[in-house]
Protein backbone atom coordinates (compact mmCIF):
# COMPACT_ATOMS: atom_id res chain seq x y z
CA UNK A 1 0.00 0.00 0.00
CA UNK A 2 1.07 3.62 -0.78
CA UNK A 3 1.53 6.26 1.44
CA UNK A 4 -1.47 7.92 -0.61
CA UNK A 5 -3.18 5.41 -0.30
CA UNK A 6 -2.61 5.15 3.56
CA UNK A 7 -3.38 8.62 3.45
CA UNK A 8 -6.85 8.45 1.81
CA UNK A 9 -7.84 5.45 4.03
CA UNK A 10 -6.96 7.77 7.19
CA UNK A 11 -9.29 10.31 6.08
CA UNK A 12 -12.00 8.18 5.01
CA UNK A 13 -11.86 6.76 8.58
CA UNK A 14 -12.01 9.90 10.46
CA UNK A 15 -14.62 11.23 8.27
CA UNK A 16 -17.10 8.03 9.02
CA UNK A 17 -16.07 9.16 12.57
CA UNK A 18 -17.23 12.19 12.04
CA UNK A 19 -20.37 11.47 10.87
CA UNK A 20 -21.19 8.98 13.78
CA UNK A 21 -20.54 11.68 16.03
CA UNK A 22 -22.40 14.17 14.49
CA UNK A 23 -25.56 11.53 14.06
CA UNK A 24 -25.16 10.78 18.24
CA UNK A 25 -24.95 14.60 19.04
CA UNK A 26 -27.87 15.24 16.81
CA UNK A 27 -29.80 12.65 18.41
CA UNK A 28 -28.93 13.88 21.94
CA UNK A 29 -29.81 17.26 21.70
CA UNK A 30 -33.05 16.35 19.82
CA UNK A 31 -34.37 13.96 22.83
CA UNK A 32 -33.44 16.71 25.41
CA UNK A 33 -35.13 19.08 23.20
CA UNK A 34 -38.28 16.60 23.13
CA UNK A 35 -37.94 16.48 26.60
CA UNK A 36 -38.34 19.86 27.51
CA UNK A 37 -41.33 20.19 24.97
CA UNK A 38 -43.13 17.27 26.99
CA UNK A 39 -42.50 18.90 30.19
CA UNK A 40 -43.83 21.98 29.35
CA UNK A 41 -46.65 20.71 27.96
CA UNK A 42 -47.60 18.88 31.08
CA UNK A 43 -46.96 21.77 33.08
CA UNK A 44 -49.51 23.79 30.67
CA UNK A 45 -51.88 20.22 30.45
CA UNK A 46 -51.91 20.86 34.78
CA UNK A 47 -52.46 24.44 34.44
CA UNK A 48 -55.40 23.59 32.05
CA UNK A 49 -57.06 21.09 34.10
CA UNK A 50 -57.09 23.24 37.53
CA UNK A 51 -58.25 26.01 35.94
CA UNK A 52 -61.45 23.98 34.68
CA UNK A 53 -61.39 22.30 37.97
CA UNK A 54 -61.22 25.86 39.83
CA UNK A 55 -63.97 26.78 37.54
CA UNK A 56 -66.15 23.82 38.36
CA UNK A 57 -65.43 23.93 41.99
CA UNK A 58 -66.29 27.80 41.96
CA UNK A 59 -69.83 27.18 41.38
CA UNK A 60 -69.96 25.39 45.04
CA UNK A 61 -71.35 27.09 47.97
CA UNK A 62 -69.07 25.45 50.32
CA UNK A 63 -65.60 23.39 49.91
CA UNK A 64 -65.70 20.00 52.10
CA UNK A 65 -62.07 18.36 53.14
CA UNK A 66 -60.69 15.64 50.63
CA UNK A 67 -58.26 13.82 52.72
CA UNK A 68 -55.37 11.58 51.89
CA UNK A 69 -55.36 13.59 48.49
CA UNK A 70 -51.98 14.00 46.73
CA UNK A 71 -51.77 17.81 45.11
CA UNK A 72 -49.34 17.95 41.75
CA UNK A 73 -50.02 22.14 41.58
CA UNK A 74 -50.61 24.18 44.24
CA UNK A 75 -51.23 28.06 43.10
CA UNK A 76 -50.68 31.00 45.62
CA UNK A 77 -52.48 34.38 44.58
CA UNK A 78 -51.96 37.79 46.00
CA UNK A 79 -52.91 41.22 44.76
CA UNK A 80 -51.17 44.50 44.67
CA UNK A 81 -53.20 47.31 43.41
CA UNK A 82 -54.17 46.44 40.05
CA UNK A 83 -52.19 43.58 39.42
CA UNK A 84 -53.22 39.92 40.43
CA UNK A 85 -50.26 37.70 40.52
CA UNK A 86 -50.27 33.70 40.87
CA UNK A 87 -47.71 31.55 41.90
CA UNK A 88 -47.84 28.04 40.73
CA UNK A 89 -46.09 25.58 42.01
CA UNK A 90 -45.50 21.60 40.93
CA UNK A 91 -43.24 19.80 42.97
CA UNK A 92 -43.56 17.07 41.15
CA UNK A 93 -43.80 18.33 37.46
CA UNK A 94 -42.21 21.79 36.64
CA UNK A 95 -41.20 23.60 39.98
CA UNK A 96 -42.09 27.12 40.09
CA UNK A 97 -43.82 29.45 37.85
CA UNK A 98 -45.60 33.24 37.68
CA UNK A 99 -48.07 34.89 35.76
CA UNK A 100 -49.48 38.42 36.76
CA UNK A 101 -52.69 39.90 35.02
CA UNK A 102 -53.11 43.63 34.66
CA UNK A 103 -56.82 43.82 35.79
CA UNK A 104 -57.25 47.11 33.90
CA UNK A 105 -55.82 46.18 30.91
CA UNK A 106 -56.07 42.40 31.14
CA UNK A 107 -52.21 42.39 30.02
CA UNK A 108 -50.88 38.93 30.96
CA UNK A 109 -47.00 38.37 31.65
CA UNK A 110 -46.05 34.72 32.21
CA UNK A 111 -42.87 32.89 33.24
CA UNK A 112 -39.54 34.28 32.29
CA UNK A 113 -40.78 37.39 30.99
CA UNK A 114 -42.40 38.00 34.33
CA UNK A 115 -40.88 40.54 36.32
CA UNK A 116 -41.34 38.49 39.26
CA UNK A 117 -39.50 34.99 37.91
CA UNK A 118 -36.19 35.55 39.47
CA UNK A 119 -37.28 36.21 43.00
CA UNK A 120 -39.46 33.20 43.36
CA UNK A 121 -36.62 31.31 41.74
CA UNK A 122 -34.63 32.71 43.89
CA UNK A 123 -36.44 31.45 47.21
CA UNK A 124 -37.61 28.37 45.59
CA UNK A 125 -36.12 26.53 48.81
CA UNK A 126 -39.04 28.16 50.92
CA UNK A 127 -41.80 26.45 49.07
CA UNK A 128 -43.12 23.05 50.93
CA UNK A 129 -45.86 21.28 51.73
CA UNK A 130 -45.97 24.09 55.10
CA UNK A 131 -46.28 26.70 52.51
CA UNK A 132 -49.52 28.59 53.41
CA UNK A 133 -49.38 31.42 51.64
CA UNK A 134 -47.19 33.93 49.44
CA UNK A 135 -47.68 37.42 48.78
CA UNK A 136 -45.67 39.74 46.41
CA UNK A 137 -45.20 43.30 45.97
CA UNK A 138 -42.92 45.97 44.13
CA UNK A 139 -41.83 49.05 45.85
CA UNK A 140 -39.23 51.84 45.23
CA UNK A 141 -37.71 49.75 42.41
CA UNK A 142 -37.33 46.57 45.56
CA UNK A 143 -39.64 43.59 45.43
CA UNK A 144 -40.48 41.74 48.25
CA UNK A 145 -42.00 38.38 48.84
CA UNK A 146 -43.73 37.75 52.16
CA UNK A 147 -44.08 33.89 52.95
CA UNK A 148 -46.39 31.98 55.58
CA UNK A 149 -45.54 28.75 56.68
CA UNK A 150 -46.10 26.56 59.46
CA UNK A 151 -43.28 24.69 60.91
CA UNK A 152 -43.16 21.07 62.58
CA UNK A 153 -44.80 17.85 62.17
CA UNK A 154 -48.47 18.73 62.94
CA UNK A 155 -49.46 15.37 63.13
CA UNK A 156 -47.68 13.96 66.63
CA UNK A 157 -46.98 17.47 68.20
CA UNK A 158 -47.12 21.31 68.52
CA UNK A 159 -45.82 23.36 65.19
CA UNK A 160 -44.44 27.04 64.63
CA UNK A 161 -46.16 29.33 62.46
CA UNK A 162 -43.53 31.22 60.60
CA UNK A 163 -43.42 34.37 57.99
CA UNK A 164 -40.51 35.07 56.37
CA UNK A 165 -39.72 38.46 53.91
CA UNK A 166 -37.58 38.09 51.15
CA UNK A 167 -36.42 41.64 49.36
CA UNK A 168 -34.73 41.55 46.36
CA UNK A 169 -32.96 44.06 44.53
CA UNK A 170 -33.54 42.92 40.87
CA UNK A 171 -30.76 45.54 38.65
CA UNK A 172 -28.37 44.36 41.34
CA UNK A 173 -30.01 40.75 41.74
CA UNK A 174 -29.71 40.91 45.69
CA UNK A 175 -31.36 38.94 47.79
CA UNK A 176 -32.03 39.16 51.52
CA UNK A 177 -34.42 37.03 53.69
CA UNK A 178 -35.88 38.12 57.26
CA UNK A 179 -37.81 36.05 59.51
CA UNK A 180 -40.78 38.36 60.01
CA UNK A 181 -42.23 36.46 63.22
CA UNK A 182 -42.78 33.24 64.58
CA UNK A 183 -45.76 32.09 66.27
CA UNK A 184 -46.33 29.19 68.54
CA UNK A 185 -49.65 26.52 67.27
CA UNK A 186 -51.16 23.97 68.11
CA UNK A 187 -51.63 20.71 66.26
CA UNK A 188 -55.03 21.05 66.33
CA UNK A 189 -55.43 24.74 65.36
CA UNK A 190 -53.46 24.07 61.80
CA UNK A 191 -55.71 21.44 61.25
CA UNK A 192 -59.03 23.16 61.51
CA UNK A 193 -57.17 25.93 59.45
CA UNK A 194 -56.46 23.85 56.51
CA UNK A 195 -59.39 22.03 56.04
CA UNK A 196 -61.99 24.32 57.21
CA UNK A 197 -60.45 27.88 56.32
CA UNK A 198 -57.29 29.84 55.03
CA UNK A 199 -55.24 32.79 55.87
CA UNK A 200 -54.50 35.29 53.01
CA UNK A 201 -52.30 38.02 53.07
CA UNK A 202 -53.61 41.20 51.80
CA UNK A 203 -50.35 43.61 52.10
CA UNK A 204 -47.18 44.31 53.16
CA UNK A 205 -45.94 47.87 54.15
CA UNK A 206 -41.91 47.83 54.12
CA UNK A 207 -41.64 51.23 56.42
CA UNK A 208 -43.47 50.04 58.97
CA UNK A 209 -42.68 46.38 58.59
CA UNK A 210 -45.87 45.26 59.54
CA UNK A 211 -48.17 42.62 57.30
CA UNK A 212 -52.38 42.89 56.68
CA UNK A 213 -53.68 39.42 56.43
CA UNK A 214 -57.62 37.87 56.74
CA UNK A 215 -58.04 34.28 57.66
CA UNK A 216 -61.58 32.67 57.05
CA UNK A 217 -63.37 29.68 57.92
CA UNK A 218 -66.53 27.93 57.04
CA UNK A 219 -68.60 24.61 57.63
CA UNK A 220 -71.82 24.09 55.57
CA UNK A 221 -73.95 27.32 57.43
CA UNK A 222 -71.80 30.45 56.85
CA UNK A 223 -68.38 31.50 58.12
CA UNK A 224 -66.39 34.13 60.45
CA UNK A 225 -62.97 35.20 60.44
CA UNK A 226 -61.22 38.86 61.23
CA UNK A 227 -58.67 41.07 59.36
CA UNK A 228 -55.90 41.26 61.28
CA UNK A 229 -52.49 43.81 61.53
CA UNK A 230 -49.65 41.74 62.35
CA UNK A 231 -46.29 43.56 63.48
CA UNK A 232 -42.92 43.15 64.86
CA UNK A 233 -42.02 45.72 67.47
CA UNK A 234 -45.78 46.02 68.88
CA UNK A 235 -48.23 43.67 69.95
CA UNK A 236 -50.61 42.14 66.75
CA UNK A 237 -54.35 44.00 66.40
CA UNK A 238 -57.58 42.46 65.50
CA UNK A 239 -58.63 45.14 63.19
CA UNK A 240 -62.26 43.86 62.61
CA UNK A 241 -63.98 40.42 63.23
CA UNK A 242 -65.92 39.50 60.44
CA UNK A 243 -68.72 36.84 58.97
CA UNK A 244 -70.69 35.63 56.43
CA UNK A 245 -73.54 33.11 55.92
CA UNK A 246 -75.60 32.75 59.13
CA UNK A 247 -72.73 35.08 61.08
CA UNK A 248 -74.47 37.90 61.32
CA UNK A 249 -71.35 40.02 61.79
CA UNK A 250 -70.00 42.53 59.33
CA UNK A 251 -68.96 41.47 55.99
CA UNK A 252 -65.68 41.59 54.60
CA UNK A 253 -65.41 42.62 50.84
CA UNK A 254 -62.32 43.37 49.73
CA UNK A 255 -59.00 45.65 50.32
CA UNK A 256 -58.42 47.96 47.25
CA UNK A 257 -56.16 51.04 47.57
CA UNK A 258 -54.40 50.92 51.01
CA UNK A 259 -58.06 50.89 52.28
CA UNK A 260 -59.95 48.15 53.98
CA UNK A 261 -63.90 47.77 52.81
CA UNK A 262 -66.62 46.68 55.06
CA UNK A 263 -69.99 46.04 54.66
CA UNK A 264 -72.67 46.11 57.11
CA UNK A 265 -75.94 43.95 57.18
CA UNK A 266 -79.22 45.03 59.05
CA UNK A 267 -79.71 42.36 61.21
CA UNK A 268 -77.90 41.29 64.88
CA UNK A 269 -77.17 38.48 67.04
CA UNK A 270 -80.96 38.04 68.08
CA UNK A 271 -81.99 37.68 64.70
CA UNK A 272 -79.99 34.74 63.82
CA UNK A 273 -82.97 32.31 63.03
CA UNK A 274 -83.65 35.09 59.96
CA UNK A 275 -79.77 35.56 58.84
CA UNK A 276 -81.17 34.07 54.99
CA UNK A 277 -82.82 37.68 54.86
CA UNK A 278 -79.45 39.32 55.83
CA UNK A 279 -78.25 42.21 53.51
CA UNK A 280 -75.99 44.54 53.00
CA UNK A 281 -77.50 48.38 53.87
CA UNK A 282 -73.62 50.26 54.31
CA UNK A 283 -70.23 50.10 53.20
CA UNK A 284 -67.47 52.21 54.43
CA UNK A 285 -63.93 51.87 54.23
CA UNK A 286 -61.07 51.88 56.86
CA UNK A 287 -57.53 52.76 56.94
CA UNK A 288 -55.30 49.24 58.37
CA UNK A 289 -52.82 51.48 59.97
CA UNK A 290 -54.42 55.15 60.96
CA UNK A 291 -58.07 53.21 61.71
CA UNK A 292 -59.52 55.97 59.58
CA UNK A 293 -63.10 55.22 58.62
CA UNK A 294 -65.47 56.49 55.66
CA UNK A 295 -69.11 55.33 54.43
CA UNK A 296 -69.96 54.99 51.00
CA UNK A 297 -72.73 57.30 49.85
CA UNK A 298 -74.26 54.96 47.88
CA UNK A 299 -77.96 54.04 48.58
CA UNK A 300 -78.49 50.01 48.79
CA UNK A 301 -82.11 49.32 49.48
CA UNK A 302 -82.98 48.35 45.91
CA UNK A 303 -80.73 45.11 45.73
CA UNK A 304 -80.75 42.09 49.06
CA UNK A 305 -76.85 42.42 48.63
CA UNK A 306 -74.42 39.61 50.40
CA UNK A 307 -71.05 38.57 49.67
CA UNK A 308 -70.34 35.73 47.52
CA UNK A 309 -68.40 32.68 47.53
CA UNK A 310 -67.75 32.79 43.81
CA UNK A 311 -63.96 34.15 42.80
CA UNK A 312 -64.76 36.78 39.73
CA UNK A 313 -61.60 38.51 40.06
CA UNK A 314 -60.80 38.04 36.12
CA UNK A 315 -64.00 39.78 35.83
CA UNK A 316 -63.63 43.33 37.95
CA UNK A 317 -61.16 46.11 37.55
CA UNK A 318 -58.86 46.90 40.42
CA UNK A 319 -61.25 49.49 41.66
CA UNK A 320 -64.58 47.14 42.22
CA UNK A 321 -65.90 44.84 45.06
CA UNK A 322 -67.73 42.05 43.96
CA UNK A 323 -71.43 42.18 45.39
CA UNK A 324 -74.23 39.21 45.44
CA UNK A 325 -78.13 39.76 45.03
CA UNK A 326 -80.00 37.10 46.56
CA UNK A 327 -82.94 38.16 45.17
CA UNK A 328 -81.75 37.88 41.57
CA UNK A 329 -78.77 35.52 42.05
CA UNK A 330 -76.65 38.25 39.68
CA UNK A 331 -73.21 39.81 40.55
CA UNK A 332 -72.54 43.40 40.63
CA UNK A 333 -69.78 44.87 40.75
CA UNK A 334 -68.96 48.43 42.76
CA UNK A 335 -66.86 51.08 41.68
CA UNK A 336 -65.52 52.49 44.98
CA UNK A 337 -64.45 55.54 42.73
CA UNK A 338 -67.13 56.35 41.16
CA UNK A 339 -70.11 54.52 43.24
CA UNK A 340 -70.95 52.75 39.97
CA UNK A 341 -72.61 49.47 40.37
CA UNK A 342 -72.15 47.23 37.10
CA UNK A 343 -74.14 43.77 36.56
CA UNK A 344 -72.26 40.80 35.72
CA UNK A 345 -74.89 38.52 35.75
CA UNK A 346 -75.87 35.10 37.17
CA UNK A 347 -72.70 34.13 39.43
CA UNK A 348 -74.24 30.61 40.43
CA UNK A 349 -75.68 27.91 37.09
Amino acid sequence: MTYFQRVSGGYLLALICLMVLSGVVTYVVCQYQNQTIRLRNQFLEQRYKEQMKNEVDARQPTRQPVKDSVETERIYESRDGKLLTKIYWSPNDYGLDVETIDLDTKVVKRHSENDYFKLIKRVEGLFSNSLESVFLLTRDSKQYAVIDTYVGNVDVGDGLREIYVATFEPIKESLTIKSFSITPVSAKTISISRAYGRVEILDYFPQQNQIITISRSSDGCGGMGSVELLSVSIQNQVVKEVGMGCVTQTRYLGYLGNLLYFGEIDLTDEDLENWEDAKIINIFSLNPLTKERKNLSIDLSTHAFDTTWVDVTNKISATELVLFDKTTEEGYALDVKTLELRNLGKLYD
